[in-house]
């Protein structure tokens, strides 16, 4: 989930569309992101087989225009963390 809030921040303006994937731990679900067609737009698999098809991502509010066009991804940062219980 965190993986998913940074990619989400990393937006800004248009560009060259990018695909980027993140792997559950087990290799199970695999979260697959891409700014294509200047939207932000994700979908997810498990074990392969299509869970959620391609969605948009973007922000609706109450006051003020939503924010859906010109995503773009800035950066990407990786992380890995050992989480075996030790005694």
């Amino acid at each position: 989930m965190r993986v998913f809030l940074l990619l989400l921040l990393a937006v800004s303006l248009p560009s060259i569309a990018n695909e980027l994937s993140v792997l559950s731990p087990d290799k199970k679900v695999k979260l697959s992101f891409t700014d294509d067609g200047e939207l932000a737009q994700y979908r997810v698999s498990f074990n392969g087989e299509p869970v959620l098809g391609l969605g948009k991502l973007g922000f609706t509010f109450a006051k003020a225009a939503p924010l859906y066009r010109d995503f773009k991804v800035e950066e990407i940062s990786r992380n890995t963390v050992d989480q075996t219980p030790t005694q």
